[in-house]
């Protein structure tokens, strides 16, 4: 099993360590460190393997199918820079990267991934 939260408020609880493979991955500042209180507990909860990314130009939304409608209507907001095309595009790579990863045990392939695209920062491992 793994986990990825993708850009939401994490929920450990922080009652007990986590020891499965997760990815937290981020938009634009949102993920950033301390941006969110509860990205870092969980980071601190989590004692399996873990990966803290985010994506430069990318909204709260870029990670999923409203991007493409909001792109299409304008209502992106300004700090989106990041087309909807190259959101998904990103957001595919890098979450098959991390369960090829953790799952099929196929060698580093997220931070492959993760240095193949200029807009993805890299917060810890």
């Amino acid at each position: 099993a793994a986990a990825a939260d993708l850009d939401g408020t994490v929920h450990t609880g922080g009652r007990s360590r986590v020891d499965r493979p997760f990815l937290l991955l981020g938009a634009g500042e949102h993920g950033r460190p301390g941006a969110d209180p509860t990205w870092q507990r969980a980071w601190r909860d989590l004692s399996g393997p873990r990966r803290w990314l985010s994506v430069r130009g990318a909204g709260h939304l870029s990670f999923t199918d409203y991007a493409r409608l909001l792109e299409r209507t304008g209502t992106a907001g300004e700090e989106v820079t990041l087309g909807a095309a190259d959101a998904g595009r990103v957001t595919r790579e890098l979450v098959v990267a991390f369960l090829d990863e953790r799952l099929r045990r196929y060698g580093p392939r997220l931070d492959t991934a993760a240095r193949q695209d200029p807009e993805v920062l890299v917060h810890g491992r």
